[in-house]
């Protein structure tokens, strides 16, 4: 079996993997166990061995780093760059009728919980917190009491007492 301490490719950290080559001169290669340890080759380009997915052999790649020191890049690579890019694109084409939490398409109305602050998904794809008692409001989603009357955030105690005085009407307690 192969072995990675710094648990596959993994280019911010330095680790020394032992395994077999995929490709040897020979035979007699053949059952060599090898490794080798990541290593800076310049300033700017790192070559990382890491284990194949079948998790038997070694796999050595020469990668580009923005800096390279101690046997890993200091930071992004340009591909890592363009590629959280490219995904932001692609969350925003995904996205078109909703807002974008999470790397999900949320559907508009959707409220959340994020750090004790509740909020919901607005009109206009943007993730807002919602509106205490007595702001104006168009949904219910809006408030924090999920009650919009008469295009007022209500607070739930009100809407009980309401309850509460139609009950005592029709004798219902």
């Amino acid at each position: 079996k192969c072995s990675d301490p710094d648990g596959g490719k993994n280019i911010y950290v330095q680790a020394h993997t032992f395994g077999f080559r995929q490709s040897y001169a020979d035979d007699r290669d053949k059952r060599i166990r090898t490794g080798g340890k990541d290593a800076c080759v310049s300033d700017n380009q790192l070559i990382e061995h890491y284990c194949d997915d079948s998790g038997l052999y070694i796999i050595t790649e020469y990668v580009n780093c923005n800096g390279c020191e101690e046997g890993a890049c200091t930071e992004e690579t340009e591909e890592e760059e363009s590629a959280e890019e490219e995904e932001q694109e692609e969350d925003l084409i995904k996205c078109e009728n909703g807002c974008i939490a999470d790397h999900t398409c949320l559907p508009i109305g959707t409220r959340l919980v994020h750090e004790d602050e509740p909020s919901y998904c607005d009109i206009s794809k943007q993730i807002i917190e919602q509106k205490p008692s007595s702001a104006m409001c168009q949904n219910n989603y809006e408030c924090e009491s999920n009650l919009c009357i008469n295009n007022e955030c209500v607070s739930g105690g009100l809407l009980q007492k309401i309850l509460n005085w139609f009950a005592k009407i029709f004798g219902k307690d």
